[in-house]
């Protein structure tokens, strides 16, 4: 019995395991980068937008309230309205704050698609002359591409 329940567990085993990844991702390609920029970007500014909305309802409300928060000091009762207030600003800054990683990355995906760079240079250019190497100033234009 212990030998067929071995042999069934190694049979299963061995049939669950790989000894190699067969499915194997493409390369990221110039419009996937441009994609994920462009849903980066759209997401960064939707957390900015909102976090400035949310920070100035959050602004409104708790200055309507800073005159009752005041009057509870003397009286010894609270009113929520402020603390709310507070708690939306608090959030409303941190969503805008949250944006900033967001449009960084986006930036540096966008870079990654558009990663040709043309730039004009001199070039220094040797040449053979009676047994002796002459130079002289060229000037190039140089197009990098990363692959």
């Amino acid at each position: 019995m212990k030998k067929q329940l071995f042999l069934i567990l190694s049979m299963a085993f061995a049939a669950y395991s790989s000894g190699q990844q067969t499915i194997t991702e493409a390369p990221a390609v110039k419009t996937d980068y441009l994609k994920k920029s462009k849903k980066q970007k759209t997401a960064a500014w939707i957390l900015l937008g909102g976090g400035g909305i949310v920070s100035t309802i959050g602004t409104v409300i708790a200055s309507n309230n800073v005159v009752d928060e005041i009057g509870s000091l003397f009286d010894g009762t609270h009113d929520a309205g402020y603390a709310t207030g507070v708690s939306l600003m608090g959030v409303g800054i941190a969503a805008m704050a949250g944006s900033i990683p967001l449009f960084i990355v986006s930036g540096k995906n966008r870079r990654k698609a558009i990663a040709a760079s043309v730039s004009i240079d001199i070039k220094r250019n040797y040449r053979a002359e009676s047994f002796t190497v002459k130079s002289s100033a060229c000037p190039a234009l140089t197009l990098k591409l990363s692959l």
